[in-house]
């Protein structure tokens, strides 16, 4: 969104110039107004933000281009400082009747700062790479494709990776057809990060459906069997599958009466037969063909058993 009443140029002198159209008196209160600090916890100087909100009794015009400009050198600030673009932390530099004004000024800062950290000129230094791991049912493999905040860096890096990794599981939520409700999410997060965690989540949420694209069909089957194990129950009692990284499995069924009734071990593989759908292949057994309606529970059946059943798959190895 352009503000009508100013556009930010390139060069800060230009910003400067822009000053030049304000009334001398309008523009000796807005000195003035920034002698008066506003509190704010982005600052790693002091308590206090060095920029002052709009000028009470400025004509509209004024106060609009004041927030403006406010607006363009606080955007720049949060690149700089590796904060989210998020205009709404700073509510105390604008009112309703400036708050679009100080939006566009926000926004072509921002932009600004980052193109120009972004040249050609300069190289890229990619970040340190992550070895943690969060289990998941949620996502084929087991695992998040994304890790919590790096424990041992800076406030600001934690709270703006906990931002960034809530926005993209929000979006995958709705894509995957799950319920909004970020706190399922738990390892991605801690007690200092939970806030901007939730806040990127419910921005990821709602960014998707405004997108205009339906939820996806959910891949709800396995891209592997190493480490999983599938419950089920038949007339004779409960059964057991456990599946192997080596290609090996071993069945383990309960009789009603609790004796074991079978105990067999055996070569398996397996295909994904659809999104959701994957046929197991065991080499002293009948074929098994499993339909997931989420990452855990399944409804299926052996090859030449008309009967269906319900499943449960549990990741007990890693």
């Amino acid at each position: 969104m352009k503000n009508a009443f100013v556009s930010h140029p390139l060069a800060i002198a230009s910003v400067a110039m822009a000053l030049v159209t304000l009334p001398a008196k309008a523009d000796d209160k807005s000195k003035d107004l920034r002698k008066h600090h506003q509190p704010s916890h982005l600052s790693t100087s002091n308590s206090h933000s060095q920029y002052a909100p709009v000028p009470a009794k400025a004509s509209d015009r004024q106060r609009k281009q004041h927030a403006s400009e406010v607006g363009f050198r606080v955007g720049e600030d949060d690149f700089h400082n590796h904060h989210t673009k998020s205009f709404s932390r700073h509510s105390s530099l604008y009112d309703a009747a400036t708050r679009d004004a100080f939006v566009s000024g926000y926004s072509d800062g921002y932009d600004r700062a980052r193109s120009e950290a972004t040249r050609k000129d300069r190289p890229y230094v990619p970040p340190a790479p992550s070895s943690v791991t969060v289990p998941s049912n949620l996502y084929p493999s087991g695992y998040y494709p994304y890790t919590p905040p790096p424990r041992q860096s800076p406030d600001v890096i934690r709270q703006r990776h906990a931002y960034d990794v809530g926005f993209k599981v929000g979006q995958d939520d709705f894509y995957r057809g799950i319920s909004r409700f970020g706190n399922r999410h738990s390892g991605l997060f801690d007690a200092s990060t939970s806030n901007s965690f939730a806040q990127g989540y419910s921005d990821g949420y709602d960014t998707a459906i405004e997108s205009g694209r339906p939820p996806e069909d959910p891949h709800f089957a396995p891209e592997t069997l190493s480490g999983v194990q599938i419950d089920y129950r038949d007339n004779h009692g409960s059964n057991t599958f456990t599946f192997f990284q080596n290609g090996q499995y071993r069945l383990v069924s309960i009789s009603q009466n609790r004796t074991v009734a079978d105990n067999r071990e055996g070569m398996y593989s397996f295909q994904i037969t659809g999104d959701s759908r994957i046929l197991i292949h065991f080499s002293n057994a009948p074929a098994l063909s499993l339909i997931f309606s989420d990452s855990y529970t399944a409804t299926g059946g052996f090859a030449g058993d008309g009967r269906t059943y319900a499943f449960k798959a549990t990741r007990v190895t890693r």
